[in-house]
């Protein structure tokens, strides 16, 4: 429905960009929940930013594997929030 995308997107455009951002997140977990797969998306490069965040965790991780939290449980606890 055309009317329904043009609302949608009308009312995206007035949130703040860092709104936009987690909308579009929870558009991507629409789409995989439904299993629809969209036409090839291409490959997002990281900022220098993103790797030293990723280097850092991935550090703190090695140095604290006891403290880890599992990824299943990360899992169960973000269906329990949002699968409603």
């Amino acid at each position: 429905n055309m009317g329904a995308v043009q609302l949608l997107v009308d009312k995206a455009t007035l949130l703040p960009v860092h709104v936009q951002e987690q909308l579009l997140d929870y558009a991507d977990f629409l789409l995989e929940r439904h299993g629809i797969v969209p036409a090839e998306t291409e490959e997002e490069e990281l900022d220098e930013e993103t790797k030293a965040l990723l280097q850092e965790r991935s550090a703190d991780f090695k140095a604290n594997r006891d403290k880890a939290v599992s990824a299943e449980k990360v899992i169960q606890e973000l269906k329990a929030k949002y699968q409603k």
